[in-house]
């Protein structure tokens, strides 16, 4: 998916005070679970519920824009907007983005091949044999895009992604684990695809990220982090996350 100590942090009564129920724009493209397409009637998504609900204790509202991956990242590096959610660290986002702490500690990536298809992954060197399908704009581990011997397949999205390995033009998917069975779910593909043996775990925590344009200062970093360390402490991200993801 997407870690930062901070020196301090303003306290959340002088926040609140500042937000007078500001409202800030969050914009994201659909990856459930954690964001959810339009009047989807489980909610907007795990993540934008996480980053509502620590900024709401600051006074703050947030309002949820859907737009494609990469447009979202051309908004907050131009100031057009303020948050997004579910995004990887790197170099090259930290030049527009101010990163909150990790609120997921590590992501695990699941390959997903066709049922029947003979196919039969158990390490990274078995990917020199396929062709994978990934999907647009999303950060996965060098170390699997490098493995790959016989080509890169990208996806619009997660959901075109597997539907071009449903129709054969990839060997292989590789996916968030989570979002990824999601949306194999929602499509009624459990039957027609099956997940391989391997798995990829990265030590990459999953951050929200501001834009550097619009809260270059700070202070809605503080309070967002702060949020955050609150939703853990009193359960409400535990809640949450049942919520979505059911055993």
């Amino acid at each position: 998916m997407r870690r930062r100590t901070l020196l301090g942090s303003a306290p959340l009564w002088a926040a609140s005070a500042q937000a007078q129920q500001e409202e800030l724009l969050l914009v994201n493209a659909p990856y459930p679970p954690f964001v959810l397409e339009a009047r989807d009637p489980i909610g907007e998504g795990l993540d934008v519920d996480i980053a509502r609900a620590a900024l709401a204790r600051a006074g703050y509202s947030v309002r949820l824009a859907l737009v494609p991956w990469r447009r979202a990242l051309q908004m907050l590096e131009a100031g057009e907007a303020d948050l997004t959610t579910t995004i990887s660290l790197s170099g090259e986002r930290e030049r527009f983005l101010l990163f909150s702490e990790g609120y997921r500690s590590t992501v695990r990536y699941h390959f997903y091949s066709r049922r029947g298809s003979g196919l039969r992954v158990e390490r990274l060197e078995d990917l020199a044999q396929v062709s994978l399908g990934y999907s647009a704009g999303f950060f996965y581990p060098p170390a699997i895009k490098q493995a790959v011997g016989r080509g890169l397949v990208e996806g619009r999205d997660l959901e075109v992604t597997v539907r071009m390995l449903n129709a054969g033009r990839s060997d292989l998917i590789v996916v968030n684990h989570l979002a990824g069975l999601w949306t194999i779910r929602r499509l009624g593909l459990e039957a027609q695809l099956e997940r391989q043996p391997f798995s990829y775990s990265s030590g990459s925590p999953t951050y929200m990220a501001l834009s550097r344009k619009r809260h270059g200062d700070g202070r809605l970093l503080n309070t967002l982090n702060e949020g955050l360390r609150a939703l853990v402490k009193d359960g409400t991200l535990a809640r949450l996350e049942a919520r979505y993801l059911p055993p």
